[in-house]
């Protein structure tokens, strides 16, 4: 047998190595996921009382599609008790990220502050991971009073899900002053409203953009290509305003499916291609730039609802201050995953222009699919907000 053969063969074994032992842990983190989701559906029902039905669910990022390779400071801010007689509590709060993510990190130093300002009145039980299950099994939690707060990227409703429409949110900016606007507070009563969730803070996370598999340095290199994506209508079409083929596929299955070349490439943020590797079977990125991720900050409405005004205004004015923190650690992490991905070995190319990406998103009719999803009224005013 040739060298070649003898590489590849234990390259294959592996590879089925790493399938079982997967497969072996998957198993595992579901058992767990169920334990806890039951515990903590029985204390939520014991505390709340509440019996509330799940509404539709809707579309958003995989669970598991979160950047990583982040860094940030996680020390809380300084900050002397209150005088105000706080009431006793334990807010119940899951995120999906872990350390070093800069979201991460922003829970404990809101959990830091508050216990701080309210001198240990009002503390935090914290779950972080996967440990309670995806973003949906999350959003479960949290309709049903299971859980006080989440913290994930998967859309609240319909609007927010629009935020992946190609090209229709240009950058961080661009989408905090959208989701600070009254068409924010619209989509936010409209989640509360429809699906039974307070909305309580949205902002970036990561710019998207294509890995790949074969070199591409402009928009015609992607024409043919198959590229993964979530069953998400706007990066769908994304994906099909390059003349490229949308591969709606599982998360969990995409990094076989890179490096068998099953698809041609992928697109999310580079820190969620960091943290996932990918960068072992995709050499090449094309920064399209084509979507923004958010990331959603949420509340069950009976309980937010139910908290003393003066408690609701804390907390709003502390999760604010942590939201403007985060955004500008993601900000800075972008130039760290780009520096990142080329000390792992990979190309990433600015295209020479973005007019043929922008006219794509024009072909697929993205004024149309923008002016179903937000309304005509609303479009235009999204699209007033990129200036400022």
């Amino acid at each position: 047998m040739a060298a070649g053969q003898v590489r590849g063969t234990g390259a294959m074994r592996m590879s089925a190595r790493r399938t079982d032992l997967r497969e072996d842990l998957t198993i595992a983190m579901r058992m767990l996921r169920a334990i806890a989701i039951l515990v903590l559906l029985l204390l939520g029902a014991a505390a709340c009382g509440q019996d509330t039905a799940a509404p539709e669910a809707t579309d958003g990022t995989d669970a598991g599609e979160e950047p990583q390779e982040t860094e940030g400071d996680g020390d809380g801010t300084d900050q002397a008790a209150d005088d105000a007689d706080w009431p006793e509590m334990t807010i119940r709060v899951a995120s999906i990220y872990t350390e070093p993510l800069p979201e991460a990190l922003a829970v404990q130093r809101l959990v830091e502050v508050v216990e701080e300002r309210t001198g240990g009145a009002i503390t935090f039980e914290t779950h972080f991971g996967t440990v309670l299950g995806s973003q949906d099994e999350m959003n479960e939690l949290l309709i049903t009073g299971g859980l006080d707060m989440a913290l994930h990227g998967r859309a609240p409703s319909e609007e927010y899900v629009g935020l992946f429409l190609p090209y229709t949110i240009d950058g961080y900016d661009h989408l905090q002053r959208v989701v600070d606007s009254e068409v924010g507070d619209a989509w936010s009563a409209s989640a509360e409203e429809n699906n039974g969730i307070v909305v309580n803070q949205t902002w970036a996370r990561g710019i998207r953009h294509a890995n790949l598999r074969e070199p591409a340095e402009s928009y015609e290199d992607l024409q043919g290509r198959r590229i993964r994506v979530a069953d998400i209508r706007g990066l769908i079409a994304a994906v099909e305003s390059w003349n490229a083929v949308p591969v709606v596929m599982a998360f969990d299955e995409l990094f076989t499916s890179l490096a068998s070349g099953a698809v041609d490439g992928a697109e999310n943020t580079m820190g969620q291609m960091l943290s996932e590797n990918h960068d072992e079977v995709t050499k090449h990125v094309l920064k399209t730039g084509h979507a923004v991720s958010a990331v959603f900050w949420m509340s069950n409405p009976s309980w937010w609802n139910s908290l003393d005004p003066d408690v609701q205004a804390m907390l709003d004015e502390e999760l604010a201050d942590m939201a403007a923190w985060v955004v500008e650690e993601n900000k800075a992490a972008e130039d760290d995953w780009e520096t990142q991905m080329e000390e792992r070995g990979v190309t990433v190319v600015e295209p020479p222009s973005m007019d043929p990406f922008h006219e794509g998103a024009e072909r697929v009719g993205i004024d149309e699919l923008a002016t179903e999803v937000w309304g005509a009224e609303n479009w235009e005013t999204i699209q007033s907000l990129r200036d400022g």
